[in-house]
């Protein structure tokens, strides 16, 4: 009967440990998953930051070329105003420059 009792009780003491052998493991498993979730939510700001840093730099980008396009623009303008009198002739005739007509003031940009 002694014996009995002594198995019981190294069974019960076995099982404990493995309860708690367990629930260790699982306090560690959970913090995984708050972890994994944590991870998530800072993923999710650095994408909502990524966006509208880029929106920004995009933006930017647009502004600085529709500025120089203008520039272009008025540049082209500027050319053909230098190649062609107010009567919209040109300042050439049959391939030769007539002299006198052209406009040199022509700025770079």
């Amino acid at each position: 009967m002694n014996l009995y009792i002594s198995s019981l009780f190294i069974n019960l003491i076995s099982l404990n440990y493995l309860i708690l052998l367990f629930l260790f493991i699982q306090l560690f498993n959970s913090n995984k998953a708050s972890d994994v979730f944590t991870a998530m939510v800072d993923i999710e700001n650095l994408l909502i930051s990524e966006v509208s840093g880029t929106s920004e730099v995009i933006e930017k980008y647009i502004k600085s070329e529709q500025e120089r396009l203008n520039k272009l623009r008025e540049f082209a303008e500027e050319y053909a105003n230098a190649l062609y009198d107010s009567s919209g002739r040109s300042k050439f005739r049959g391939g030769q420059l007539v002299p006198g007509q052209l406009d040199y003031s022509i700025r770079t940009i």
